[in-house]
């Protein structure tokens, strides 16, 4: 019995200690440190990045300096940056370059076959990389990179430019004729990943990456001041006020910087996870991306679509089916449009590994080449 009592003693004990320990943590936080938590929580809301309030007057003044820096920009001083892009799967590089005469309109069609740095060097020697140069150059097509900027293995500008650079050089000795970069998603990197924890603030988090990236890209333009660069980001993981005031905050510090801006904006729109159990939803969605190319307009910075088949990338089901890739582009491209979108490029782009299953030839109906001719048909004005 008195082993017992003993016991009942010292679980109350624990109780007593935890009850305290609790009472002492809500009580005991500082008004600063409750501040930051309400911001905190403005910041990630259900999942998606909001945007933050900002003086009007601050806004308005930066936007003035922005489109005054941008008037100044010369289109002619960079490579053309193209009007429709063609990123096909990861591995197609070879074959598209042996069978010309498989795709004959879509080569006519497009401005800049575009790759992930990294996965065309994992899919193709130097040998081939030669060859496929050679001929992209022979037909007058543009390679376009997209590369990391601020990234979970880089997480600086200058360990991710210096990890890079090599490949984009042995690319330039191998003949390639680089256009420029897209950064993948360096705001995505830096406001989820693990690696950026150290920073402990989500506005620490997002001046570090409008940094980073804005140094990334001054060491690019020094590098290469031929090359374009742009960014991409993402949505609805982040609003359309989230991505407005990234665009302004980047392109306001590449001022600070003394460093071109960016030569267009692109915008990777998940819309298979965007709300749409009403019509009404899905409009707002798209009606949200419009006032993002809106803005961009408005500061003078060409807005870049990519069109892709979302619901594929999501569901293996769908993507035993050839032909939902081109129902995918075609949906996207319809509801973009009536929501009034119009981009000044155009980017039919996967990279679902082993979807669409075929690239070739174009006359295929559900290969990758024919889906860009479809989408063109039904969707980009003529030039």
């Amino acid at each position: 019995m008195k082993k017992m009592t003993n016991y009942r003693v010292i679980i109350a004990c624990l109780v007593c200690m935890l009850l305290i320990a609790a009472c002492t943590s809500s009580g005991d936080v500082s008004p600063q440190r409750q501040q930051q938590q309400q911001q905190q929580g403005s910041w990630l809301v259900q999942g998606q990045w909001r945007g933050q309030p900002q003086d009007p007057r601050q806004v308005q003044e930066t936007r003035e300096k922005i489109i005054a820096a941008r008037s100044l920009m010369q289109p002619g001083d960079v490579n053309d940056i193209g009007y429709i892009w063609m990123m096909p799967r990861a591995d197609t590089l070879q074959d598209l370059m042996r069978r010309l005469q498989d795709w004959p309109q879509t080569q006519a069609l497009i401005d800049i076959l575009g790759y992930a740095d990294h996965r065309l060097s994992g899919h193709n020697s130097e040998g081939v990389l030669q060859e496929c140069f050679a001929v992209m150059n022979r037909i007058g097509l543009q390679l376009g990179l997209e590369v990391g900027a601020v990234k979970e293995w880089g997480i600086d500008a200058e360990g991710t430019f210096n990890a890079q650079k090599p490949n984009w050089d042995r690319f330039i000795r191998l003949g390639a004729n680089i256009g420029g970069i897209v950064m993948d998603e360096p705001l995505v990197a830096v406001m989820n990943s693990r690696q950026f924890s150290h920073l402990e603030s989500y506005e620490e988090r997002f001046e570090f990456a409008v940094e980073e990236t804005a140094e990334f890209i001054r060491m690019v333009r020094e590098s290469y001041p031929t090359w374009f660069v742009a960014d991409i980001e993402v949505y609805p993981h982040f609003d359309a006020d989230f991505v407005i005031q990234w665009i302004d905050a980047l392109e306001a510090r590449l001022i600070e910087k003394g460093v071109r801006g960016q030569d267009f904006f692109r915008m990777d729109v998940d819309w298979n996870a965007m709300p749409r159990q009403t019509v009404a939803e899905w409009e707002h969605g798209w009606r949200e991306i419009k006032r993002i190319e809106d803005h961009c307009r408005s500061i003078g910075l060409p807005f870049s679509q990519i069109y892709w088949a979302a619901d594929a990338g999501a569901s293996a089901r769908i993507r035993s089916n050839p032909a939902r890739w081109l129902d995918g582009i075609m949906r996207m491209g319809e509801a973009y449009e009536d929501a009034g979108g119009m981009p000044e490029q155009f980017v039919i782009q996967t990279w679902i590994e082993e979807y669409p299953p075929s690239t070739l030839p174009e006359t295929e109906e559900f290969s990758f080449t024919h889906s860009v001719l479809e989408f063109n048909r039904r969707f980009i004005p003529p030039r």
